[in-house]
This record gives C-alpha cells, structure tokens and sequence, in this order.
C-alpha cells in the first residue's frame, strides 16, 4: 500500500526536488498572473543560475540595508552563500555588521514568520534585479534543504533602489513590504460573504467528531505539544435546495441519465482527477471533471457563495479563505470534483501539508510548520456528498481515514448534502462504490480551505467557541488514544 504521510511522521525533506517541482508547475501552467509568473521565473532562473550567465556590470552592487526576525549565526550564513551567488553574477555585494536589525516584522500579519532581508540596489535595471532576487531566493532554498539544514526558514528578500534612510522609517518599511507581498500573491483572500436576513447565528453541531493521527510534535519555537487531526461531520449544514444548485454547477443542469450511463462525458472524463500527484496510470484514476467544467467552477455562483457564507459562519474566529493559488502553483485548484465508480482504485494520500510546502510566495511569508500550531494558518478541506440519492450501506464508497501509526482507519458513508471537514494532512482515500451501485457515480466536491488566525498566538486547534459547550466528545481513533 502506498502511502503519502503527513509530516509528523516523516524525519526528511518534501520528496519532489525544487526544480523538479517547479518545472512541473511551469509545464502545466497556462494563466498569466503574479503566482503563475513567480514559478514560471523560479524555474527559469534555476536553469539560468546554472547556465553561470553574468547579471550585472562593474559598477552593479546590492547593499544591505535591514533585516527583520533573522539573528546573528542566520546573518553570517547569508551573507557567505548570497556573498557567492553575487560574485558569481558580477554583482558587488556589501552586508556589514552594522546593518539595522529588527526583530520579527510581523505586526501586520498574524501566523507570518515576519522574516525580510531588505537591500539597496545601484546601477541595476528592474529585470536584473528581479533576476538576481530569484537567484538569491534559490540560494536560501539550498540553504534550506542543506543536510543538516544551514536556515531553518525560509527569508522574503526584498531589492530596491529606494530605501529609507531612519531605522524608524525602515522598520515600517518592512511591514508595509510584507503587507504588500501578500496583496500581490493573494494569500489572504477572505470569502465573500452574503448579506444575512436575520442576525441570529445558528449553532451548527456535527453529527460526529473524530480525532487521529496522536504525536508530540515540535512547533517551529522548538516548543513540544501533543496534535491529533480532526475530522468533523456535519448533517445539517447543507440544506436540499443548496446542495442541489451545487449538484447543478458541477453538470451543468444536464438531464443525462447517469444511473444507467455513468458520469455524462460532456463534463466528466476518466483521468480527470488522479488520486495521486505522482499517478500516471489514467485507467485506474478516478473521474475528474473536463477543462471546461473546471474553468466553470472559478467563476462565480450563487451556490457557492451561499456555501462559503455559511462556513465562515461555522468559523467565525479565523479569516476563512480558498487555499491560494501560491501555496502549490496552478495545477492544485482549491475546488476539486470528482465522481468515483464501481471499479474504480484508490490509493491513500494527503491534500497538503504546510511543513512540506515548496518554495513559494506563500513560504516566503509563512514559513513551513505543522499544522494546528499556534498562530499559525491552519490547512483543512471540506467535502461536501452531492448525489439526489444514495444508499451508504447498500452502494457504499465511504471516505475512508487512516490513522498510520495504529493502522487502524475510520469510514465516513455519503449522505446527500453532508459536510466533512478534515485536516489536509489526514492520510485519507476514497472508497469505490459497491458492484450493487451499478455505473451510478458518486459526486462530491471539495474545497480547500486556509483558516487564517485574527490575532496573534491564537489557539488554531479551537474551531469554534460553541464546541466545548454543544459539540460532541470526539472519537479518539488509534494513536489519539495515546495523549501526551
């Protein structure tokens, strides 16, 4: 069985190389905005880093100005390796001792490492600074994935001709850098949320709670804390009519009969949606919606934005957002459908895990850290079962979750319009159908989330204020028995 495991059990580096990574992400881009740019120009200043091609000209010389979060050892580490990659490029680089040194910029942007290197560049154009920023940020991956690892985390440089001249100005300068980073790459981009007719909030409580995955687990300040994964199960939370406009967008109002002719071929296709990132065999992948139907999903609808009202709703303590484009490039979508069938295989995987995120815009702020750790964006997916008609215990196709370290797993069975939100490093895969559900498919759509933290160190293991009081005691499920 093949098995991609979240990190808490893992003891080396994410397993695709940075290069490989990114020309994966380029070959399969095709949008032209900010994040598709950055990892278009990631990749090929990595095939240029290596082609030796000079940057600059005599007189061309960056100079540090400022650092903010980074302390004296992680200085000396830098200034070697980016003192290197500069002479290698015909660049005079200067980073003294003296430079004005802040602590970790990270007022503006609750769970941001707050790390920056700001520079000041002379005698350079815009494309050669942008080229030699990339250069550089290459360097810092090096320095990362080093074994043993030389930094820790990863570091936003920023290279400007202008700079401020006051330590007052600078360090406001470094805030306003790290705020207008994650405007451009859209890393926090709350849901937008539907007018209420009423004021009241509804309590919505989950039919189940489950919780996996038991660990102590080291928190980037090198603090230890005891982590299960959650996964909650929501009856109630989508009502028929909601759940049947969302069937809609998905086939598009067709009237295909796909009780007797399986998923309709104008808007589903087999090997649409592989179960693995790695999978190349299309006839055991599972049926993915076509490109077009994909294309459809990103535009806007009503269902959809009823939805997300209502889950942020359900979580009204964090900034609740569609996992961006930044954190794993264009070909990971944060809306993904699919529509499995009798005969259908499934391997065990992960949707994502933010200490093994690959160098990104989304890194560059955020760092890499486990999951649920305090003041830190939390990953999880919400699935939602769409079917007008479905017999769990007859024609099953549950989702099925594993705790790893036990072996032990857990089935949550389809029922039209039921939520399952989960942890996106739950080791999980989805069951086919039964040979009595006949070519009938079962749909489901899921959306990838990001919880942001409002405040500083808030507890991202809290989901919402109501769960000690209405919610049910959780399920401890193999390792999560074993509390630290």
């Amino acid at each position: 069985m093949m098995l991609m495991i979240k990190c808490k059990y893992l003891t080396s580096s994410p397993g695709r190389s940075r290069v490989g990574r990114l020309m994966f992400l380029l070959s399969c881009s095709i949008a032209i905005d900010p994040v598709s740019s950055w990892f278009a120009c990631r990749t090929r200043i990595q095939c240029f880093r290596r082609s030796m091609t000079k940057l600059g000209n005599a007189k061309s010389s960056i100079r540090g100005v400022a650092s903010a979060g980074l302390d004296p050892d992680e200085m000396k580490t830098l200034h070697k390796a980016l003192a290197s990659t500069c002479s290698d490029k015909l660049v005079q680089f200067t980073l003294d001792d003296d430079i004005i040194k802040f602590p970790p910029a990270s007022d503006s942007i609750p769970g941001s490492t707050g790390r920056v290197l700001l520079f000041e560049t002379r005698n350079m154009s815009e494309e050669e600074t942008e080229d030699l920023k990339l250069v550089m940020s290459d360097e810092i991956d090096e320095l990362i994935y080093a074994q043993p690892p030389l930094l820790l985390q990863p570091v936003l440089l920023a290279l400007q001709e202008h700079v401020p001249s006051s330590p007052e100005d600078c360090q406001t300068y470094l805030q306003k850098l790290i705020a207008q980073h994650v405007q451009i790459y859209e890393l926090i981009s709350p849901f937008a949320r539907r007018a209420k007719q009423d004021t009241t909030t509804p309590i919505h409580i989950p039919y189940i709670r489950v919780e996996v995955d038991g660990a102590m687990v080291s928190s980037t300040t090198g603090d230890q804390f005891w982590d299960t994964s959650s996964i909650l199960v929501f009856d109630n939370l989508v009502n028929d009519d909601l759940r049947r406009a969302i069937l809609q967008v998905l086939n598009d109002n067709s009237d295909w009969d796909d009780v007797n002719n399986g998923p309709d071929p104008t808007r589903w296709i087999r090997g649409g949606l592989m179960d693995l990132p790695d999978q190349e065999d299309g006839s055991t992948a599972c049926y993915g919606l076509v490109d077009d139907a994909i294309d459809d999903l990103c535009l806007h609808h009503d269902a959809f934005e009823e939805f997300e009202t209502i889950v942020s709703s359900l979580f009204p303590d964090f900034i609740v957002c569609r996992l961006p484009e930044a954190v794993l490039g264009s070909t990971v979508s944060s809306l993904t459908a699919n529509a499995p069938t009798n005969g259908d295989f499934f391997s065990y995987h992960i949707d994502a895990d933010p200490n093994l995120t690959p160098p990104s815009p989304w890194t560059d702020i955020f760092g890499r850290y486990p999951n649920r750790q305090i003041g830190k964006p939390r990953f999880i997916s919400c699935l939602i079962y769409l079917n007008n008609e479905w017999n769990g215990e007859t024609w099953g196709a549950p989702t099925r979750f594993l705790d790893v370290s036990s072996d032990t797993h857990h089935d949550v069975l389809p029922i039209p319009g039921r939520c399952v939100f989960m942890d996106q490093d739950i080791t999980h895969s989805v069951v086919a159908p039964t040979p009595e559900a006949g070519k009938r498919p079962r749909y489901s759509l899921v959306w990838k989330l990001i919880l942001h933290p409002k405040v500083h160190d808030q507890d991202m293991k809290k989901l919402n204020r109501n769960a000690d009081m209405h919610w049910p005691s959780p399920i401890l499920l193999g390792s999560a028995k074993n509390v630290g």
